[in-house]
């Protein structure tokens, strides 16, 4: 495989589509494979793009496939497990039983970083029935079994897995699969307190990841320190933890660093080395702190942008000031997890380090005294989990900039920020965009908006609904100088009589708490600003059908 400059500098020549797309690829399996999972999504999406726009489903499912994957090693399980779906529903149109097996295997994987290991196994089995000789799919289910503790079918599914990939090893894309089916074994392993047969397939697979350059010899050093620690060898475990942590942070893997620090602490503590053992719990807390804080910060920056627009948009001074209300409330929500995070944080220090004064002072605490600085010290991570798992709002750009957009570039942007949600709600997004259209002359960011607020209108109308198949199809055309843009669902359609109350600010036909009846009176609001017409019907599916209407940007006063 090239290295990554080379496949840079290609991308800067001049390349057919086809060569284009296979670079593109490449460019992001090959930072995939340093680790470089920011950079790698960033090609996968470029990749997206272009097979999108010369409508090649094959490149167009490896690039969701890629981003999904990315998006997992990021941490970013839901908007993995959207694009694994996407990359599996094309592979189920091309019919490929490799891929369609493979695509089973992706999203199984992101349940288990879920640590959701029944809804995995489920999706391990549907691969297995499409590809039953995968020695990838035999992995999966191996190391699923083994985090149920179900050690018997573990072993017998990694050897499976171990016969199959050693007859694939010498395929440079299957070795990596070979590597993690001695990983899983020796895991088993460790799990039964077999430690000396841990140790020897886990120096087997050092031996086998050492001269690769992706994240392998890390976690096969991982383990082996671990299995070390486990077998009261602390010398050999700091030694390979150690070269893990080096590892670790070379790739900028905070993934497997928190958990290298956290066995690096508790073999310190083993050692009674009581300094050590505090550094690396506080390195530990910091890493997370760190994660935390970055985490809170973009939920933040997201929440006040998108409360920006809205309030910098509305006419009405009772529209701002509803608006401004919710931003401080968010805001402050925001704030308060934040302020929650720092003292917990101290507390664990200075628990787990009242507990190791104690042991290195002949124990004179009452055992009592000490259950109590442990459940303590659980209590924190309890409530640190569930900060962590608070979502955020989608983010919204600043700029404002009047400009000849592509409409059906800027609707792609626009439905980019919500297409989770929708996944999430069970709709099926239709596109039906015409090539070659005029350009629009207004904002981008208000058009975004514009097709923002319609959409989530129409969600909300189909969250009402009990229909097995919901979809909204968004579709585009021209017609004389002006640009049409038509957005349709199949939901429960417009109030009968509702007139013109439709547009007017605060006025909703949604439950309580499913809106405040801003974003029609945002789109009419922005629609009037650039001279274009909007009009609202019920269309023959029972659902509603919004028409816009935009000059084209020669028009445009």
């Amino acid at each position: 495989m090239k290295n990554v400059e080379e496949l840079k500098k290609q991308l800067n020549r001049k390349l057919d589509q086809q060569k284009r797309l296979k670079t593109l690829e490449m460019l992001a399996e090959t930072l995939w494979q340093q680790s470089e999972f920011s950079e790698a999504k960033k090609y996968a999406e470029i990749l997206l793009d272009l097979s999108k726009t010369t409508n090649d489903k094959k490149y167009e499912a490896s690039a969701n496939y890629l981003i999904g994957l990315m998006n997992s090693y990021l941490n970013n399980y839901d908007e993995a497990l959207e694009y694994q779906l996407k990359a599996l529903q094309l592979h189920q149109e091309m019919k490929n039983d490799i891929t369609i097996a493979e695509g089973y295997n992706n999203i199984g994987n992101i349940y288990i970083k879920m640590n959701n290991y029944e809804k995995a196994l489920g999706q391990f089995q549907l691969s297995l029935e499409h590809n039953p000789s995968s020695a990838r799919t035999f992995n999966n289910l191996c190391h699923a079994h083994n985090h149920l503790k179900q050690y018997d079918k573990a072993l017998e599914y990694g050897k499976i897995a171990l016969e199959f990939s050693r007859r694939e090893k010498s395929h440079p894309d299957r070795a990596r699969t070979h590597i993690f089916a001695h990983i899983n074994l020796g895991e088993i392993y460790l799990n039964q307190k077999k430690y000396d047969k841990a140790i020897e397939i886990l120096h087997q697979t050092l031996q086998l990841s050492q001269q690769r350059k992706d994240d392998t010899p890390m976690i096969t050093s991982y383990y082996l320190g671990t299995a070390y620690q486990r077998n009261q060898d602390f010398s050999k475990a700091v030694k390979y933890l150690e070269i893990a942590e080096q590892q670790a942070l070379e790739h900028q893997n905070r993934e497997y660093l928190i958990h290298i620090y956290k066995a690096l602490h508790e073999v310190h503590e083993s050692r009674d080395d009581l300094g050590k053992a505090l550094d690396y719990l506080k390195k530990y807390v910091n890493l997370d702190k760190k994660i935390y804080t970055n985490r809170m910060a973009d939920r933040l920056a997201k929440l006040q942008a998108n409360y920006e627009i809205e309030t910098n948009t509305l006419k009405a001074q009772q529209m701002a000031e509803k608006v401004s209300k919710l931003a401080s409330i968010g805001v402050m929500t925001a704030g308060i997890t934040h302020e929650i995070n720092q003292p917990l944080c101290a507390i664990k220090v200075s628990a787990e380090s009242i507990l190791y004064w104690n042991k290195n002072n002949n124990n004179v605490l009452p055992e009592g005294f000490l259950d109590g600085l442990r459940d303590i010290s659980k209590a924190v991570n309890h409530i640190n989990e569930i900060i962590q798992h608070m979502r955020s709002f989608w983010n919204m750009p600043t700029s404002h900039q009047m400009e000849a957009i592509d409409v059906n570039s800027a609707i792609k942007s626009g439905l980019s920020l919500i297409e989770r949600q929708l996944y999430s709600h069970g709709i099926f997004l239709e596109l039906e965009l015409a090539e070659d259209l005029p350009q629009i002359s207004l904002e981008k960011i208000h058009f975004e908006q514009i097709i923002i607020n319609i959409v989530v209108n129409a969600m909300h109308a189909l969250d009402e609904t009990d229909k097995m198949e919901k979809f909204i199809r968004i579709s585009s055309r021209s017609q004389t100088d002006t640009v049409l843009i038509t957005v349709s669902d199949n939901g429960a359609g417009l109030p009968p009589d509702i007139g013109g109350k439709l547009y007017d600010p605060f006025f909703s036909t949604k439950k309580p708490g499913k809106g405040m009846g801003l974003g029609l009176a945002i789109v009419k609001n922005y629609i009037d600003k650039y001279q274009g017409n909007i009009s609202a019907e019920n269309n023959k599916l029972g659902g509603a059908t919004f028409q816009l209407e935009f000059p084209a940007a020669k028009e445009v006063k």
